[in-house]
């Protein structure tokens, strides 16, 4: 028993769970993905086009679920891929954590991959890459219910 009747947890961030869509906060594009082109892109305009994902919980972390395919969401160790959803189950490189981006609006956050510690930036084609040394390098995301 806890003698001093207080949680033993303290409550701090946590990922978001739930079907989203993400946005990038930086060119208001909603990321894409399918069973014929895997990578996660912020390639479209229209939020009709966007991919959905689940996001579950994973120790320490979370998950990101391509709710199309059921493909987990990976990130390349070496941060010179794009993120893809081409796992059928989630171990280290399909892990994620997410948190409000520091000095960013509200509702804007970062994307971090446990594959190699590197946070997710934009390719100039839009492609979702682990390959930011730090949050102020990080892209912004906004996640959109679904």
């Amino acid at each position: 028993p806890n003698p001093s009747g207080q949680s033993l947890c303290t409550t701090g961030n946590a990922n978001p769970l739930g079907n989203f869509t993400i946005q990038s906060a930086d060119t208001n594009n909603y990321v894409t993905a399918s069973s014929s082109n895997t990578n996660l892109v912020a390639s479209s305009s229209s939020s009709s086009d966007a991919a959905v994902f689940n996001f579950a919980f994973a120790p320490n972390a979370g998950t990101i679920q391509l709710e199309s395919t059921s493909q987990f969401v990976t990130a390349d160790s070496s941060g010179d891929y794009a993120l893809a959803a081409i796992r059928a189950t989630a171990s280290t490189w399909e892990r994620f954590l997410i948190r409000q981006k520091t000095g960013a609006a509200t509702g804007v956050y970062t994307i971090k991959a446990a594959s190699n510690g590197l946070w997710i930036t934009l390719g100039s084609d839009g492609s979702l890459i682990n390959n930011g040394a730090s949050e102020s390098a990080a892209a912004g995301f906004k996640f959109n219910s679904a």
